[in-house]
């Protein structure tokens, strides 16, 4: 499994993308600015986008992208979300007034976009992957992800706020070795970070500490800080989880995964 981050900022400014994480040549999570990274010949490679949510900078660059490849591509984009963020692309940016429906291009037998609606707690087997939805908390209803190969496991929260039940369902997952939480503010800034939805250093820390004695820790990639307060929610991650492998998670990274070969 090779895992290149093209996006992972909470904001746009110069060197800052939104999230955008590609698996392999074929797969997406989420479709925000970090997309823009990819050359045209490698956008008509991926099949397959995973939606967290349905908030702007998750999915922005997902209709920029369509008329960069429309004619070219050969087979259609599979979209796998909630219902909710189906239902928020398809009534409010493929409608034809903010953008065309890619749903009904070229026609509706065979359209260039592909709906398939992807439940919390379920699982797709998809080119060697086992891809799970898990419930996170935030505003809107929002999913993070496990992934899972032969060669290890990485999960991704999403946007979310404190969300205990996330991590206790990692616990057993064999072969965790990356784990990328949202992390927006610093510590003192609980009150937006709670209304907005998002883990504080404080926060994470609580909900960390649950994590079971013995059970092996995977790295942990700090992802989606806010511009601003990116060297100050880092200063305190490391030093409230000193006892974690915490990473800044930055566009361009690549996560590895040693196999058992």
């Amino acid at each position: 499994m090779r895992i290149e981050v093209l996006g992972c900022s909470g904001g746009i400014g110069a060197g800052l993308k939104t999230t955008c994480i590609k698996i392999n040549d074929s797969i997406l999570i989420d479709a925000g600015t970090g997309l823009e990274l990819l050359s045209t010949e490698a956008m008509l490679k991926l099949r397959h986008i995973f939606f967290t949510h349905a908030h702007l900078d998750h999915i922005c660059c997902l209709p920029l992208m369509l008329p960069t490849i429309y004619d070219r591509l050969k087979q259609p984009l599979h979209i796998h979300a909630s219902d909710t963020v189906i239902s928020a692309l398809r009534d409010c940016i493929f409608n034809w007034t903010v953008w065309p429906d890619y749903t009904q291009l070229p026609d509706q037998a065979g359209s260039l976009l592909r709906f398939r609606e992807m439940p919390i707690d379920s699982t797709i087997s998809l080119e060697g992957l086992l891809i799970t939805a898990l419930a996170v908390n935030h505003p809107t209803p929002t999913q993070g992800y496990l992934i899972e190969s032969s060669e290890g496991a990485f999960a991704f929260s999403g946007d979310t706020a404190s969300t205990p039940e996330f991590l206790s369902r990692l616990y057993s997952v064999k072969r965790l070795m990356h784990l990328a939480v949202d992390v927006s503010f610093p510590s003192e800034q609980k009150s937006i970070a709670k209304a907005s939805g998002h883990y504080t250093p404080a926060s994470l820390k609580a909900d960390l500490d649950r994590w079971p004695e013995g059970c092996p820790k995977p790295s942990l990639h700090i992802t989606h800080l806010k511009p601003g307060y990116e060297d100050r929610v880092m200063e305190q991650c490391q030093q409230l989880l000193s006892d974690w492998n915490v990473l800044r998670l930055r566009s361009g990274d690549q996560l590895t995964f040693e196999s058992d070969d």
